[in-house]
């Protein structure tokens, strides 16, 4: 049995953010981690009375430096003058961890904390911390040392020659005194200290609906939701069910012990609702907890590792038992994403040392559980008649016909129609798009041209007329769809009526085939103005012509269908049928024919050169590649929120809460197969 104060359980677990320091006695065995975390919390406070006292300035002499030598300048903020873009923002982006090792005559002494309130004191202590004067060189290679962990996982570690900077530059170590060193120095060895075993960086959290309470960090959401239990947030920014979070649910007296929970009842079900997804159930472990009243509980331990809504995620859950009823702690983080395991572990640790049933202690409740999971079983409590069904917009989606006199089409109700106010018959462009979701469009443009068919045409016509207009026409080479989508965008110039809706770094994904003029269609994706990747299809007719002694050339025929990434399967059958219902008017066609001779459109009927493109559209859409649109949705669902469930009866594609599966006990809802992930959304799923 581990004999542990919970906060070491998280430093087992993140044993790898300590594995570049040593520390005295840390090889001992589990059953002398609380006497050593005791002696370090001791050994602190002695500390803090001494000030800078127990750091070992070097007994070595420095090198003496040139003053011009000096890698940084004198004066300057310490955590602005060295070039890392984690540490050149720690004023407005906290790091999720911070460690510090300070060596004295006896070894090295580790401070380390994860705690939000105890990092933003230091924080503010190292921010204030100037460059003082280069002292010199040195060849030491032990160093006191502070690391910063940002929350994508990387570290940023500065060194010390004692309460000096050491810092790498120019083949050598260069050491320069510092202004406020001191209080820096006091603020590291009070890290341990402003963390969370003084409890005055937390709120009390009251679970009425169940009777318990516990504490959380200050001002991390919390929220109940019947038959899951107690959500509590791990950041202020986070709702209290987004990953990474912590629940705890109450169950009552059940048939199982406490000891045999994990096993006989969590893990069957875990296997029941995620089948193939659960990928790793780890061994059970047993702990002898002490909490925060000094007394010790022993509590049980089971890592769970899944797939879901575009993921790998981790469960940690813990249970122990209170007045004869099981109560369960479960931290859920995301798979190589050091700083949500950091969060949640750490939010898991507070809950469980400060847990208090609330009610008469000799009331208790009954709970039989079924323990290969489905109805009845503790786990899973909500069943269909539960669930609401909400159609998604694009099964909502109602038609009117719109008809300017040059061309109609079916518009879904709400929409805009925006046709470019300065393009004439041969130039003509327009865009169908939804106002609320703008990146779900269907664009086309007739013809564009100034485009050069190499550099080196572009450079021998420059040479000669370097002021014409034609001197600033991009290159389309190679003469593809995907390069020709690279510089349209740049090319094309907005008016005061018509916006492009402007896209960068269009990349092809794979070709549909070609369209009736000839071009080739691709899906792609793109990156509109605010950063949101976009998906779509594209195409476009390019034509070289020939300008004496150069080549330019024309493009005919260009349009896109697009949708936000991963929803592009879902909206493609409205993008289809508005496509599709694109007709030219008889008027448009006379004034237009005669241009468009040139393209060798006698046999083409101009007025349905839209709806003759969308069966080849749909054809080679339905014959696309499965691997990226699944993995692109699963991304989609993973960032919007959502897990992807098919149902049964009805044989239709729902996205579903986080953790539907967690709470869910019917039969009727199953996780999506990998090829249902190529079937459009028809709605969304909701809890009554």
């Amino acid at each position: 049995m581990k004999h542990i104060r919970l906060r070491k359980l998280l430093a087992l677990l993140l044993v790898c953010m300590l594995a570049t320091t040593m520390l005295a006695g840390c090889g001992d065995d589990d059953d002398d981690d609380d006497d050593d975390r005791r002696s370090s919390q001791s050994d602190n406070k002695k500390n803090e009375s001494k000030g800078n006292s127990t750091i070992s300035e070097p007994t070595g002499k420095l090198d003496d430096g040139d003053p011009d030598d000096a890698a940084l300048r004198s004066g300057d903020y310490l955590y602005k003058a060295i070039d890392d873009a984690g540490l050149n923002g720690i004023a407005s982006q906290m790091p999720t961890a911070v460690t510090v090792v300070i060596r004295n005559e006896t070894g090295s002494n580790v401070y380390m904390t994860m705690d939000d309130s105890a990092i933003r004191k230091f924080v503010q202590a190292f921010t204030e911390v100037k460059v003082g004067t280069y002292a010199g060189d040195t060849k030491e290679k032990d160093f006191n040392s502070i690391t910063f962990r940002w929350k994508d996982g990387t570290e940023t570690a500065l060194n010390f020659y004692g309460t000096k900077l050491a810092y790498k530059a120019k083949g050598a170590t260069q050491v320069y005194e510092l202004e406020g060193g001191p209080q820096l120095w006091t603020a590291a060895m009070n890290l341990n200290s402003g963390g969370g075993d003084q409890g005055d960086e937390f709120e009390e959290v009251v679970c009425k609906e169940q009777k318990f309470k516990t504490k959380a960090t200050d001002g991390y959401p919390v929220a109940f939701e019947e038959g899951s239990g107690l959500y509590i947030g791990t950041s202020p920014d986070y709702s209290a069910s987004s990953i990474p979070y912590v629940l705890i649910n109450r169950w009552g007296v059940m048939d199982v012990s406490v000891k045999d929970y994990l096993s006989k009842v969590a893990t069957p079900a875990f296997r029941s609702d995620y089948g193939d997804n659960l990928l790793k159930v780890g061994d059970l472990d047993d702990y002898n907890v002490e909490l925060a009243d000094g007394s010790r509980k022993p509590m049980y331990g089971m890592s769970f590792f899944y797939e879901a809504y575009g993921n790998k995620l981790w469960m940690y859950r813990m249970v122990g038992e209170w007045n004869g009823e099981i109560v369960t702690f479960t931290a859920k983080y995301i798979d190589g994403e050091e700083w949500s395991q950091d969060k949640a572990m750490e939010a898991l640790e507070i809950a469980i040392i400060y847990f208090e049933l609330t009610d008469d202690k000799n009331q208790t409740s009954k709970v039989t559980p079924t323990p290969s999971g489905g109805k009845g079983n503790p786990w899973n409590s909500k069943d269909d008649s539960d669930i609401r069904i909400v159609e998604s917009e694009a099964s909502k989606i109602k038609y009117t016909k719109y008809d300017n006199g040059l061309f109609s089409a079916d518009v879904p109700k709400g929409w805009t129609v925006d046709v470019h106010e300065m393009a004439d018959y041969i130039h003509y462009t327009f865009q169908i798009y939804d106002p609320n979701n703008p990146d779900v469009r269907v664009f086309f443009n007739m013809k564009t041209e100034g485009y050069w068919a190499s550099a080196e045409d572009k450079n021998f016509f420059t040479s000669y007329y370097p002021t014409s207009e034609l001197a600033a026409s991009p290159v389309v080479n190679p003469h593809t769809t995907e390069a020709f989508y690279g510089v349209f965008y740049d090319f094309m110039q907005d008016t005061s009526l018509f916006k492009f809706r402007r896209l960068s770094n269009v990349t092809k994904v794979e070709s549909l085939g070609t369209d009736v003029l000839g071009g080739e269609i691709i899906h792609a994706t793109g990156t509109n103005t605010s950063g949101g990747k976009v998906e779509g299809v594209f195409s476009i007719t390019l034509m070289p012509v020939s300008l004496y002694y150069v080549t330019a050339m024309y493009a005919y025929n260009a349009y896109t269908l697009t949708a936000p990434e991963g929803e592009l399967s879902t909206w493609m059958p409205v993008l289809e049928h508005i496509f599709g219902s694109i007709e030219f008017s008889k008027e448009y066609q006379r004034q237009l024919s005669s241009e468009l001779t040139t393209i060798s459109q006698a046999q083409l009927e101009i007025g349905k050169i839209c709806s003759q493109t969308t069966d080849i559209v749909i054809s080679g859409w339905e014959s696309r590649q499965a691997t990226y649109d699944r993995i692109s949705q699963k991304q989609s669902d993973a960032t919007l929120g959502y897990e992807r469930v098919y149902d049964t009866e009805k044989g239709e594609i729902y996205r579903a809460p986080l953790d539907f599966f967690d709470n869910y006990s019917g039969d009727r809802y199953k996780a999506v197969t990998d090829d249902q992930y190529l079937l459009p959304i028809d709605g969304y799923l909701e809890w009554k």
